[in-house]
Formats: C-alpha cells, structure tokens, sequence
C-alpha cells in the first residue's frame, strides 16, 4: 500500500487543518490533490517566512503557466491556492486572495461514449484474462468491476471503496457511503447483475470476511490504487480492440459517461420526458445538483441525433417563431 501523502513544507499545520475544513464541508481532496497542496506548501517553503503568509507575488508565481502544461493543469493548481487563500481569510489571517476568474480551455473535452457492443467485448475479454498463481482472485475482482461500472454508472473510487457491509445481496442494493461531497446513495441492482454478484460472492468467499473487508479487495486483500485499475483496464480495452482512434484506449471514467449516456437513451426510447427524468439520474449518480446531470443530455445528442430530431418535434410549438416586421 502507498504512504499517505504528508504535508511537510511551510505552514504545515495549516495546510492540514483546511484539508479537515474542506472534507468535513463534503469536499473529497484524494490524493493527487493532497500532492498538489503539499507541492504548494513546499513551494512557500522555498520563500522567506513574512508576515503575510501568501502574498500576490507567491501566488502569481505558483499559478503562473509551464511550459506545455494544459489549461486545466494550472486551474488546478490556481483553485488550491484560491481556497487556501478564503481559508485563511476564514480565519482572519491577512493574505492575497486571488480573483475568481482564471483561464478557460479552449477546447471543451468530448468523452469517448462507447457502445453496448463495445462494451460487451470488454466484459468478455476480462473474463477471458489468464489466471495468476500470485494473484488468485483478480481476474474475478476485474470482472465484476467492470460490471459494476457498466451496469450502476459508479465512479472507480466509488466501487473500489465499497466494503462487505456496503453491499446487500439479499436485496440487490449497494450502498456507496464515501462518494463525492459525503454523499450518501442507493443503487439497485438488475437481477442478471444480481445473480452475477452473488456468484462472485462465493467465489472470494466473503462468507467468511469480516463486514468491513474490501469488496473489490487487491491479493492481499486491500484497497486497489485507483491509478493501476485505470491502467489495467485501459489495456483490457486494448486488448478487445476498443479505442478512440486506433491506438488510445478510452478513459475508464468514459465508462460512467457511457452509463448516463445510455440511460437517457432508453428512457427516450421509452418515451419519457427526458427532462422529467435528468433529476432521477443527478440523484442515482451521485450529482451534487441537475447542472452537472444536463451536461449529458448534450452527449445523449451527440451520440443519438435522432433523439435530438424527437426533442425537436416533440417542443416545436412551445417557443413561437419570432418575426421582425417589415
């Protein structure tokens, strides 16, 4: 298992005290944020202590562009050193606060939305991994988390988080209590996964685990680095010959992307007003509000025009054609 990151450069106890303000607000901070503060902490370090803990000078300079870095690389580093800065404001501590206005993308990211068909090659080609003396049971733990990804929209750390006591087979319910912002949520389970599960309980055993044992355990029965499942089921993907353009497997995140995706599909095709059902999904997927839900029905059009060409039809009437007198 990976150390925990530890902040250990400038103002080291203050960093550690915002990590707890911002988690108990519902905020996540993983550890490649954790990385990111503890760089900045470093990088104060590197100064001579001042009065003024963060001055406009250290912040410009800590949020100033690398060479080749992506947009969303520096907003990342400018978003910790902003709430860092309303922190320690919070706290009456005199220091810079940076503007709230920073540098777009130019280019708006588009998932890669892979199909039913797709996504079957990719189940059965994790089914179909070699055995590994050394690690008995991952070929099983990969297997029923590609299903769990595919079939309940999870995010990866949502399921690689889930614990014995999180998932009742009895009644076909997973319960996923460390999600995103502290949320808490039910997701029920089909009856062909249902049936998959509870195999794949027998299989690991878990009869005789305790409640809190890891449901997607590594071989030595801890929690997988989310990083090496990306890895692993990324060449999975290769393997089955899913790619975005011939050579780059698809994020496993895009997997989420596909569920939601997917999801508004059948509700169109089932004729459900799509616009009626987006509060249903934003509460089944964890969303912390519709806004974040909405930005799929953009995917939905992009993948399904055709459902597109029905919303049209469907609303044609309810904004009248405006016309400028002659």
């Amino acid at each position: 298992m990976p150390k925990p990151t530890v902040i250990d450069g400038a103002h080291a106890a203050l960093f550690d005290e915002f990590v707890v303000y911002k988690r108990n607000l519902g905020y996540g901070y993983p550890e490649q944020t954790l990385q990111l503060i503890r760089w900045f902490s470093r990088f104060l370090a590197g100064f001579p202590s001042e009065k003024t803990i963060l001055t406009k000078e250290l912040a410009e300079a800590f949020c100033a562009p690398r060479e080749g870095e992506a947009v969303s690389t520096r907003n990342k580093r400018f978003s910790v050193v902003r709430q860092f800065a309303l922190f320690l404001k919070s706290k009456d501590i005199p220091c810079y606060v940076p503007p709230e206005h920073h540098d777009k993308a130019s280019i708006e990211f588009v998932p890669y939305i892979i199909t039913e068909e797709q996504m079957a090659d990719i189940i059965t080609c994790a089914d179909q991994q070699p055995f590994l003396p050394h690690a008995s049971t991952t070929k099983a733990v990969y297997s029923m988390a590609l299903r769990l990804l595919w079939c309940c929209g999870l995010r990866l750390s949502e399921a690689l988080s889930l614990r014995l006591e999180d998932v009742d087979a009895d009644a076909g319910v997973l319960i996923i209590r460390r999600a995103k912002y502290n949320q808490v949520r039910l997701i029920p389970l089909s009856d062909s996964l249902l049936k998959y599960l509870r195999a794949y309980w027998s299989e690991m055993g878990f009869a005789h685990k305790a409640p809190e044992a890891f449901f997607l355990p590594n071989h030595r029965g801890g929690c997988y680095v989310r990083h090496a499942v990306s890895t692993h089921i990324q060449n999975i993907m290769l393997q089955a010959g899913v790619t975005k353009d011939g050579t780059i497997p698809p994020r496993v995140h895009d997997i989420r992307h596909s569920f939601a995706v997917r999801a508004l599909q059948k509700m169109a095709d089932d004729g459900t007003d799509i616009y009626c059902a987006l509060p249903m999904l934003s509460i089944f997927m964890g969303h912390s509000d519709i806004i974040s839900t909405e930005y799929y029905l953009r995917l939905t059009g992009y993948a399904f025009p055709d459902i597109t060409d029905r919303m049209e039809k469907a609303y044609a009437n309810v904004f009248p054609e405006v016309r400028q007198n002659d």
